[in-house]
């Protein structure tokens, strides 16, 4: 039986009432599917199964400017203390996510890798994202709400 367990997101109330954060995962039921929804917006967290998933993508942008995503494998899964915690914190005047999938890791959380939340302009730099359909798709990850209650499920081309 797989124990999946919900996600939990951590930060600042103030912060966290202007996040959001966009779930696209693949299962192991169903590797040609994939799952979209909102997981956190405007402070109210969804309780969404995402029982079997294999491979997580998460979305983050806050108010509508700064943007980051995480990927990864869900390796975590076997081990005795598998958590799903995303931290959203603050640090001068930036802002940082990561994911934590142990809870033997929260103690030294500060020594693993956290992502820096960029404005959206500087992450499609990064990422090399050029072509304007491929904006627009970055843009409806980021900025889209999707409705947990009816998560989007599309066949992967």
């Amino acid at each position: 039986m797989n124990t999946e367990p919900k996600f939990k997101v951590f930060g600042e109330s103030e912060v966290l009432k202007n996040i959001k954060i966009n779930l696209h995962l693949t299962r192991q039921t169903n590797p040609e599917e994939e799952i979209f929804f909102t997981l956190l917006d405007k402070g109210f967290l969804s309780n969404v199964d995402t029982q079997y998933t294999f491979f997580y993508k998460i979305y983050f942008s806050y108010k509508d400017s700064s943007v980051a995503v995480l990927e990864f494998d869900n390796i975590d899964n076997k081990s005795s203390d598998y958590i799903n915690h995303l931290y959203i914190s603050k640090k001068n005047d930036s802002l940082y996510v990561q994911y934590i999938g142990r809870e033997s890791q929260i103690e030294d959380k500060d020594t693993y890798k956290k992502s820096p939340m960029l404005s959206l302009k500087d992450w499609f730099q990064k990422e090399g994202v050029t072509s304007q359909e491929m904006k627009e798709f970055y843009q409806n990850m980021f900025f889209e709400y999707y409705n947990p209650k009816s998560a989007v499920y599309l066949k992967i081309k």
